[in-house]
């Protein structure tokens, strides 16, 4: 699943899915709008998104398929 991460400066965009078997949800990718580099604060925003997405889905945790910058 593909869905958008707003932040207070920019948009980045995720692919990510819930693995059933380990319930967590595996971030496969992050791309950020317009070259954008998100500041300490905005990586924390991002991170704090990807961790509401692990509560919704009753997760354990985030686990990161590869190394992104967020």
């Amino acid at each position: 699943m593909f869905f958008p991460c707003f932040t207070a400066t920019g948009l980045s965009r995720v692919g990510a899915v819930r693995n059933g078997k380990d319930r967590v949800p595996e971030v496969k990718n992050i791309w950020h709008e317009d070259d954008f580099m998100p500041a300490e604060e905005v990586r924390e925003e991002i991170a704090g998104c990807f961790n509401r997405f692990a509560d919704f889905n009753e997760c354990k945790n985030v686990i990161y398929l590869y190394k992104i910058l967020i």
